[in-house]
């Protein structure tokens, strides 16, 4: 009887590691959906901006409202897909949060990014740094209203989606199907990417918030470290 009871429970232990690595058709059609979501919504908002002439509906994707927006084709795709519901579930681990050394790793790593961008914009002047004010919208921004949805874009919404997406989803799927260091390289440099303003910045902060979630295997690490770091951003911007 306890043979038996063993046995089913290596086999389950089996049959749920391999529901814990997701396949390449549900990673493409992921993906595909939610690139596909966000262009056609887009597109539609585009035309009935361009036939009303409301030049509101027609920035709707700049800025803060483009963070908003692009949180919400991902929650949205989200939802439709339970495979890659369960799958990021696997990436938060509560044991980091009550880990003294997991604090000590985030403020290192927001210590050596701070050196990073400091010796690419101020010193190399490799990379614009107004750039970064640019993505955020604060440009636009008029009333205390425009602030607190630049504030809450940047610094809780996008650091989040963009974990769950680069780190929780595209990272952890190629190390478990190839290795971690195809993970780190291939979901830093699309990180960096996606922040064309300043690719080299963003692909260095791709590279340690995926080393701090190595480090604590939880991205409730990798996502207070991203918190944090677009919060100083955003708080030295607007004083500056």
């Amino acid at each position: 009887m306890s043979e038996l009871l063993q046995k089913e429970q290596e086999q389950t232990s089996v049959i749920e590691g391999r529901e814990d690595v997701l396949s390449w058709k549900t990673m493409i059609l992921f993906f595909l959906s939610f690139f596909g979501m966000s262009f056609a919504v887009g597109f539609i908002f585009g035309i009935i901006g361009g036939v009303t002439n409301n030049e509101g509906i027609m920035n709707i994707f700049e800025g803060y409202m483009g963070l908003l927006f692009d949180a919400l084709m991902f929650v949205a795709v989200l939802f439709l897909f339970k495979k890659v519901r369960v799958f990021l579930k696997g990436s938060f681990d509560k044991k980091a949060i009550y880990k003294g050394k997991t604090y000590l790793y985030i403020i290192l790593a927001i210590f050596v990014t701070f050196v990073m961008q400091f010796l690419s914009f101020r010193v190399i002047g490799f990379e614009n740094p107004e750039a970064q004010g640019k993505v955020m919208g604060l440009q636009g921004a008029q009333s205390t209203l425009d602030f607190v949805l630049i504030g809450l874009a940047v610094i809780l919404v996008s650091p989040i989606k963009e974990e769950l997406l680069f780190r929780g989803v595209l990272h952890r799927f190629l190390e478990k199907k190839y290795h971690f260091y195809v993970g780190l390289i291939v979901s830093s440099i699309l990180f960096g990417l996606a922040h064309f303003s300043y690719p080299v910045n963003g692909a260095v902060i791709g590279i340690i918030t995926v080393v701090l979630y190595r480090l604590t295997q939880s991205l409730y690490t990798s996502i207070f470290y991203h918190v944090i770091w677009n919060a100083f951003v955003f708080i030295t911007i607007l004083l500056s």
